[in-house]
């Protein structure tokens, strides 16, 4: 969606490990676009766990954007744990997080891997 798309283009602007506070600094649409982001990948990883979309295919559609969202999102998402008493805020989003991370880095990327790919 076009609201998920903002939300991606401007948190991965953000540094690695950046905290609730820092992003509440940086306004409003931060905030937003970081709960949008959690969100949307929260759905996505209790799919992929109740095996409705398959983990193959989610990890090859969007594992580098988890990946790279998830480390940029996770004290974030603590913190907000935290301050909100919800150990289980966007738990699937972490579960995905972790999963898409240990898959990219043991994998080349597919551009990489399949480049001599014929149709």
């Amino acid at each position: 969606s076009r609201d998920l798309a903002e939300a991606i283009a401007l948190i991965q602007t953000l540094p690695d490990g950046i905290s609730l506070a820092e992003i509440r600094e940086r306004g409003e649409n931060y905030e937003q676009a970081a709960i949008t982001v959690c969100t949307s990948f929260e759905t996505m990883g209790l799919l992929v766990f109740k095996r409705i979309a398959p983990m193959d295919l989610v990890l090859d559609l969007a594992g580098g954007i988890v990946s790279t969202l998830y480390r940029k999102l996770g004290t974030w998402n603590q913190d907000l744990r935290e301050e909100q008493q919800q150990p289980s805020w966007a738990e699937w989003f972490e579960w995905l997080g972790e999963q898409a991370t240990n898959r990219k880095t043991s994998s080349e990327p597919a551009h990489i891997r399949y480049k001599n790919w014929k149709p």
